[in-house]
């Protein structure tokens, strides 16, 4: 009898462990036929808006416990006016987590726009993650990395980058607004030029609905009361020379910037990277005016090392320090609907 009862209950746990799987797997390939109707769909509705999204030889696996979407070579997006052409997309998302996506991007990718040279971006690693708020149909995270980047125009000069990290975020205290992350390492925009460091961290007002794919409240906001821009804090590092920048403007509607921005310079009395390259004749020029305008600077430390601040005003777009115009920027042109 004990053995009988032994021999059932085993029967009965494999025929649950058979069923659990058949069940599993029905609803994997319902899941997996969705996503690939969704594309399907989005495709559809990319053509209809006047816009290009192409995924060449599509593929929807990863059973038993992913949804992995992959696009082959040529597959593009497009605005109407610039077409990007990709060396292939994968994007992967797990059955038990669809709110955390993880994509890869092959190299190499072009950008055409109309009436420019194409450029064309090669990397050895592309690679991004996203945290989806899947009640708001909406992004809160992004993150993505690049290496070894090289932007080249056809017949033109090459750009390298070692590294590129962005960072996108709906901003914890304050869920309107977008945070923004971004660092350049070993950027060369020159062969045989210094590497440039650039970092940037700061804040847009209103910018979170950008996340969802509706600019409407950025626009709102932009248009009633200007779009706060808010730099926590940026630095640009090349050779011995570096600054650091932060400071609050605002976009207007009419395209134009108002705000202050303070800028701290160290190592300025070396010379100037690139400026020579530039303008052979005129380094020295650069650096002995640049020595003679900051000596009356206050002074203040970057990395405790010692520097000089300058403080930049914007008003309708004109840069001014102390009493000099600098230079003036031009107007943003903003599209309305």
């Amino acid at each position: 009898m004990g053995k009988r009862s032994n021999a059932l209950r085993f029967k009965l746990l494999l025929g649950a462990i058979l069923g659990a799987l058949v069940v599993w797997s029905v609803l994997w390939f319902v899941a997996a036929t969705f996503v690939d109707r969704q594309i399907e769909r989005a495709e559809r509705g990319a053509y209809s808006g006047g816009a290009l999204a192409e995924c060449t030889r599509r593929s929807v696996t990863g059973f038993p416990f992913r949804i992995e979407v992959r696009c082959g070579e040529d597959t593009r997006i497009g605005n109407g006016t610039t077409t990007v052409t990709l060396g292939g997309l994968t994007v992967v998302a797990q059955v038990y987590n669809p709110s955390r996506l993880l994509a890869e991007i092959a190299s190499p990718a072009q950008v055409a726009t109309y009436g420019a040279a194409p450029v064309i971006a090669e990397w050895s690693l592309a690679h991004a993650s996203a945290r989806l708020n899947l009640k708001r149909h909406a992004l809160d995270r992004l993150d993505a990395e690049l290496l070894d980047v090289t932007f080249e125009t056809l017949g033109g000069a090459a750009v390298d980058i070692g590294k590129v990290v962005a960072n996108i975020r709906r901003n914890p205290d304050t869920p309107a607004d977008l945070d923004i992350a971004l660092r350049l390492d070993d950027l060369q925009p020159v062969e045989g030029g210094e590497p440039v460091h650039i970092a940037f961290r700061g804040r847009v007002g209103d910018g979170a609905s950008l996340l969802a794919g509706s600019p409407d409240a950025l626009m709102v906001s932009l248009l009633a009361d200007g779009l706060p821009i808010v730099i926590d804090a940026a630095t640009a590092e090349s050779g011995g020379m570096k600054l650091a920048a932060s400071g609050d403007v605002v976009l207007g509607a009419d395209g134009r910037l108002n705000g202050e921005i303070d800028v701290a310079i160290a190592g300025y009395d070396n010379d100037v990277p690139y400026v020579e390259r530039v303008a052979p004749e005129a380094g020295k020029t650069v650096t002995s005016v640049l020595n003679n305008v900051l000596s009356f600077a206050p002074e203040t430390t970057i990395d405790e090392r010692k520097a000089r601040k300058v403080t930049f005003r914007i008003r309708d777009s004109q840069v001014v320090a102390g009493f000099v115009p600098l230079f003036t920027v031009p107007p943003l042109s903003l599209a309305r609907r």
